[in-house]
């Protein structure tokens, strides 16, 4: 009888505890993944500033990461407009840093992308290929 006991309480303390770690772990992995998204908008953000800093005929190939973490896919945007560059990891999470001009044009469909990429100031219009 005490044995059965035990075992009801032990097997009820798991079955509380579980949602509780897994909301932890949860937590921390979208911490982890939105540290690393903004590690990304930020790397975008400041080549975009170093090629408006520089000026005409600045050149240079970045190479953005493939995945964020443990492979977790992410997609980019820039905003003109807004002189934003944000970075999404899922469709509620986001990262975002700011530049400085609105002059960025992406000579590709999918530009800027995962992996390489160049990015040229053109007489004031910064264009990622």
């Amino acid at each position: 009888m005490e044995f059965m006991q035990s075992v009801g309480f032990l097997l009820l303390i798991f079955v509380v505890l579980t949602p509780i770690i897994y909301s932890a772990y949860q937590n921390n992995r979208n911490s982890q993944l939105g540290s690393e998204a903004q590690v990304v908008a930020d790397q975008l953000s400041s080549e975009i500033n170093t090629a408006v800093a520089v000026g005409r005929g600045y050149r240079r190939i970045f190479t953005l990461p493939k995945s964020l973490g443990d492979s977790s896919d992410y997609a980019m945007a820039i905003y003109p407009s807004e002189q934003l560059v944000v970075v999404n990891w899922t469709e509620v999470n986001s990262a975002s840093a700011a530049i400085v001009t609105g002059n960025v044009t992406a000579k590709a469909l999918d530009a800027p992308r995962k992996g390489d990429n160049a990015i040229f100031n053109n007489g004031g219009i910064i264009e990622i290929s």
